[in-house]
């Protein structure tokens, strides 16, 4: 934030009333950030600063009416930034109080002890936070700050997907005992079978010992009889598991397990394999025809 303080030191030198200091930065703050009913607030900020608190409180609501709460916190956060400044400026944290509605039932505010009215020769040390002279870039408009935060909670809650127990799948199977259908996988003659149909992400894949280097992940396009996988997987043997992975299928993909026949052993106890994940959420493209697409955060495409 760039400040004029040269212009209040200035101000601090003149008989100009405590109105005329509060009143252009004030003002220009209002403007700068795309306010509505700025003279209002103006007239406000310097009702409270004089002491005449309930004329304050009326001119303020009336300003607080004229906007939305986004815009009413930043533009608080400006005049508790000039608060902190002196002494002299501390109401300025009591009219941001009032304008984010941080009063008390009884209508005391927090943490503000009555300051006696500012003087301008107090004030002449206050910084004024304002926009940079001549600067040409505008406010940004409060609806594009309402899409990047619905934007924003839309991500947020397609992260929870992983964790939602609603969403998640998991499923151990013995092979030995499974019915699938016969297939190629990496070359060779496998029983497949078909698991899930996406979207979908395989986050764990654990083996028995038994099973070796024989059982593999794989993906189609499609859930006929002899499937083609665009994709195959080896799980690892031996191991302790795979974890956190992201084996993901896309919208209409089918997932499945795939075994190539183990070598006859009478001591063969059977393979198992374990799997879980879970089905995401698909959160809508920020460029869609639609606004609602954005705007509603609960709105997705399972």
């Amino acid at each position: 934030m760039r400040v004029f303080v040269g212009a209040l030191a200035l101000w601090g030198c003149s008989v100009l009333p405590v109105s005329a200091l509060i009143r252009s930065p004030v003002d220009n703050q209002c403007h700068a950030r795309g306010l509505k009913g700025c003279p209002e607030l103006v007239e406000g900020a310097i009702a409270y600063v004089e002491g005449d608190h309930a004329t304050a409180r009326e001119k303020l609501k009336a300003a607080r009416s004229k906007n939305t709460p986004e815009q009413l916190r930043a533009f608080a956060i400006v005049l508790r930034e000039v608060a902190r400044s002196t002494d002299a400026a501390r109401p300025l944290a009591d009219v941001a109080a009032l304008l984010t509605e941080d009063a008390r039932p009884d209508g005391a505010l927090p943490g503000a002890a009555e300051a006696p009215p500012a003087t301008a020769a107090a004030l002449s040390a206050v910084a004024v936070p304002t926009p940079h002279v001549g600067s040409s870039a505008p406010a940004r408009p409060s609806g594009i700050e309402d899409r990047k935060l619905h934007a924003q909670r839309l991500a947020l809650y397609a992260l929870t997907a992983r964790e939602d127990p609603a969403r998640r799948h998991s499923e151990t199977i013995e092979l030995a005992e499974a019915t699938g259908t016969a297939c190629q996988v990496a070359g060779s003659e496998a029983l497949c079978l078909r698991r899930q149909k996406g979207p979908f992400v395989v986050t764990d894949v654990v083996t028995s010992e038994e099973c070796g280097w024989r059982v593999f992940l794989a993906v189609s396009d499609s859930d006929t009889a002899a499937p083609a996988f665009g994709f195959d997987w080896l799980v690892p043997a031996r191991a302790q598991g795979t974890h956190g992975a992201s084996f993901a299928l896309k919208g209409g993909q089918w997932l499945y397990v795939a075994v190539k026949a183990a070598k006859p052993s009478p001591s063969d106890r059977g393979c198992f394999v374990t799997w879980s994940g879970f089905q995401p959420r698909l959160v809508p493209s920020l460029a869609g025809e639609s606004d609602d697409d954005v705007l509603n955060p609960y709105r997705f495409r399972d």
